[in-house]
């Protein structure tokens, strides 16, 4: 029993209760407790002081015997080096006690400040209820009401004292008591916590208060191992109350990096491997409980989370090439690591075949698949050390360990997804994720690297193939991008002819994306360049079919129409990034570095012809299309601007070097784009139908557009200020910024000649010195003030384009730009038509 002031018992026994309510002092309703505030506090503060003198004491005893320890390698030397050591247990296992002794008595003084205010505060209602006849008429006539409401209201009031003692005294008291009896556990750290004891620690409490948390989740990590490996027998079908109490201990403590170190660590790599595929397992997919499949989710997602959390690198980089990296706390080990990578590649039994139900549900998954289903969650972030190692791996195993049953360039996980006699079994039940039943693990790995872009540049880029390539090729990204095979993944749709939907494609799509154009380095830049070169030189754009092995084998097509280098859903995820990348696309069309000092910040390199199918391939997909003509619209107003601009240069001089360059460079760009549009039969049709479509025919709003980019004060890089104006463009076009445009153009090619036309005029007409929108006809001013370009009618163009091929005018020779545009698509035409 503690001091009996204080009216806190062991728990045992008590007045009120058989099960004994930890309190030895019974009250009455709307009375306070007694216990002495200010005597709890200054009990508590002076454990908590013996405490502080402890761990000082404890640091002045090791320091007295450093000296010695230092000095002497005498007799029995070993002997007093270790003298400190049992000292320095003793001590520290006594000084924890008074820290902790402290801390349940400041929660036992916080519940009966809380209980005593509650009571305050239900004696002010009884005060102003009997102020007010609760609520009853004076007269004589209201006597029996008056005293039924008076009944009522102290009635109400004792429930809610009743209530009251409760929650602070009863369940406080017990609360209380129980720490001081079972120490520093999860639940009583837990409570301390939400009561606001351990908020700031300081002293010897904020000394000890990390190894009683580190303490309890480890004790907590044992409890849960033995369940999962109950769990995880195949002889033992788990209950759902066992399912449900797992995870509600995983869904509290994941994220926790104590718990989430020792719970890997109990459970082992297999362990934690098996219990994914398990739970997977107790049911199956045509036959799901809608609530036990939330609960299984839940779990597999915070499974996810605590192996993201065990796995992030917090530790010391190694001081020089061939030392070892040495973990941070709660770090898991390089041992469990390579444990994990060796499951990966190894099939593994899970299910039940003892389950009542369905006749047994059980198969053999590899590792690689179970770590795919854990990365899909949505809520685990996984550091780019681990996705790189594991997704490295798992990618050279489904490419180097042989292929599927089902024929050469298919994953080897086709082969499993089945359970005989059963069909489809799901193994991904996280909620959130992408959906898929989780027998392909790449989609599960995509899904981790679009959370994480810089993990994806480092996974990207971490495998480097030297075959005479300038710089190396990466095949990651020419196998996932042209090459790989990604089979349909969900339940009860079985599709080994690849006529299923994937989302794994889409997902790559998006992850390149983020990759290259979300804080781009040099990996980024490299990553485009790869994306260009594989997509370029792939065997399927030279008309042979798709090899996932490598090699051109088959019947070659005989054009570009008939042969699809990607499939059309990666095109517009392409389309963003040339978008992003339009300088440099622009600048590489036309075969040349940019010139010192000319917008844009020229960072990918890559050659013209690879550039040209790279653009007509997506010129296939109207979405990319238009993604790609509107960036090299804004794009290219940048670069007339900058060549057109007044700088005491002879105007003849500025036109030339703008037709040349940037007249030049828009035209090859839009060429191959619409030469990819024709080339596609479906294309026109989705073309026309696209309201997005209608801003890229009105060349006096794309002018208008490039007119913004150019006055623009955006930060960034190039890529940044085009994705900007492209979206105010967006925002624009469905305010109905173009709904007035009085222009119709024909077919794609008259289009193209007059979007490079258009781009050129507007650009000129902006950078008119004084003098020169002084010579302007009367059509092309208002009040002395030239008519802006975006809001010209075919009026003004026709007065425009007879004024500039006026040879006095000193603007001749950007009349004819549009023939920039025929030249980029014939050019196209005549490289890329025919095989």
């Amino acid at each position: 029993m503690v001091s009996p002031d204080f009216y806190l018992t062991d728990g045992a026994g008590g007045p009120h209760s058989p099960a004994g309510r930890s309190t030895d002092v019974s009250l009455a309703p709307f009375e306070k407790h007694p216990a002495d505030l200010g005597e709890l506090e200054t009990v508590a503060d002076r454990l908590t002081r013996l405490a502080d003198r402890g761990i000082d004491l404890e640091g002045m005893t090791d320091r007295r015997f450093q000296p010695a320890v230092d000095s002497w390698d005498g007799l029995a030397s070993a002997e007093l080096r270790a003298a400190p050591q049992p000292v320095r247990q003793r001590a520290e296992q006594s000084i924890g006690a008074l820290a902790w002794a402290a801390a349940p008595l400041h929660f036992w003084r916080e519940q009966v400040r809380l209980f005593n205010s509650r009571v305050d505060g239900i004696e002010t209602l009884r005060a102003e209820a009997r102020t007010n006849r609760w609520g009853v008429p004076e007269g004589d006539a209201f006597d029996q009401e008056l005293v039924l409401a008076r009944a009522e209201h102290e009635r109400q009031m004792r429930d809610r004292w009743r209530e009251a003692h409760q929650q602070f005294i009863d369940e406080g008291a017990q609360a209380a008591a129980g720490m001081l009896r079972q120490g520093p556990t999860a639940d009583n750290l837990a409570l301390l916590t939400a009561a606001g004891v351990l908020q700031r620690p300081t002293g010897a409490l904020a000394v000890f208060l990390p190894q009683w948390h580190d303490q309890a989740m480890a004790d907590l990590a044992g409890e849960v191992g033995d369940l999962i490996d109950r769990i995880n027998d195949p002889n033992y079908v788990p209950t759902t109350e066992e399912l449900a109490q797992l995870e509600a201990i995983l869904a509290e403590h994941a994220d926790d990096d104590a718990f989430a170190y020792h719970l890997m660590m109990a459970i082992g790599p297999d362990g934690l491997l098996k219990l994914t595929g398990n739970v997977a397992f107790v049911q199956p997919a045509y036959e799901a409980d809608p609530d036990l499949a939330q609960l299984v989710g839940s779990i597999q997602n915070s499974l996810a989370i605590a192996l993201a959390t065990a796995t992030t690198k917090r530790g010391t980089e190694p001081p020089h090439p061939g030392a070892r990296y040495q973990p941070g706390e709660h770090e898991l080990p390089s041992e469990w690591m390579v444990e994990l990578l060796t499951l990966g590649r190894q099939k593994i039994d899970v299910g039940y075949p003892s389950h009542p139900n369905y006749g047994g549900l059980h198969d053999q998954i590899y590792g690689h698949q179970l770590l795919g289903v854990l990365m899909q969650s949505p809520d685990a972030h996984f550091d780019s050390s681990f996705l790189t190692l594991i997704g490295g791996d798992m990618l050279d195993f489904e490419r180097n360990g042989g292929w599927s049953v089902q024929g050469d360039g298919i994953p080897i996980w086709m082969d499993t997804g089945t359970v005989v006699g059963l069909g489809p079994v799901q193994l991904n039940w996280i909620p959130g994720g992408v959906g898929n039943d989780g027998y392909d693990p790449v989609v599960g790995l995509m899904s981790a690297l679009e959370r994480n872009p810089d993990a994806a540049r480092d996974f990207f880029t971490g495998q480097t193939l030297f075959d005479g390539t300038p710089g190396g090729r990466l095949p990651r990204v020419d196998y996932l991008l042209t090459d790989r095979f990604w089979f349909p993944d969900y339940a009860n749709n079985p599709d080994l002819d690849g006529r299923g939907t994937t989302p794994g494609q889409a997902l790559l799509g998006d992850v390149l994306v983020r990759a290259t154009t979300e804080d781009p380095d040099e990996r980024s830049h490299r990553i485009v360049e790869s994306i260009i070169y594989e997509i370029a030189t792939d065997e399927t754009a030279r008309g042979f079919p798709n090899n996932p092995i490598g090699g051109a084998e088959g019947e070659q097509a005989g054009r570009f129409r008939d042969s699809d280098i990607l499939p059309d859903e990666l095109r517009e995820s392409m389309g963003e990034i040339a978008a992003f990348y339009i300088d440099d696309m622009h600048w590489n069309m036309i075969g040349r570095a940019a010139p010192d000092g000319a917008p844009g910040d020229h960072v990918v390199d890559a050659a013209e012809r690879h550039a040209q199918i790279f653009l007509a391939e997506l010129g296939k997909n109207p979405d990319a299309r238009e993604q790609v003509q509107m960036a090299s619209a804004i794009y290219s107003g940048m670069v007339y601007d900058y060549y057109l601009a007044d700088s005491g240069t002879p105007v003849e001089e500025r036109i030339a070097e703008a037709e040349r360059f940037a007249g030049h460079g828009s035209g090859l760009v839009y060429g191959a784009l619409d030469f990819g549009h024709n080339s596609n039969a479906v294309s026109d049709q989705e073309s026309a139908d696209s309201a997005y479509n209608d801003a890229l025919r009105n060349k006096y709003f794309l002018a208008g557009l490039g007119m913004d980019a150019a006055t623009s004060k955006l930060p960034g890089p190039v890529g940044s200020v085009i994705s900007e104006m492209m979206s105010r463009a967006e925002e624009a076009q469905q305010a109905g910024r173009i709904g007035d445009a009085n222009y119709e153009v024909g077919d794609v090619r008259q289009q193209g000649r007059e979007l490079t036309q258009g781009m050129a005029d507007a650009a000129l007409y902006r950078n008119l010195t004084p003098e020169q929108v002084a010579a302007l006809p009367a059509d092309l001013l208002e009040d002395g003030e030239p008519i802006p370009y975006h809001e010209w009618s075919d009026r003004q163009q026709r007065a425009w384009d007879g004024y500039i091929s006026e040879p006095g005018s000193g603007l001749s020779g950007i009349d004819d730009v549009d023939g920039r545009y025929d030249d980029g698509y014939d050019r196209a035409q005549g490289d890329l038509e025919s095989y």
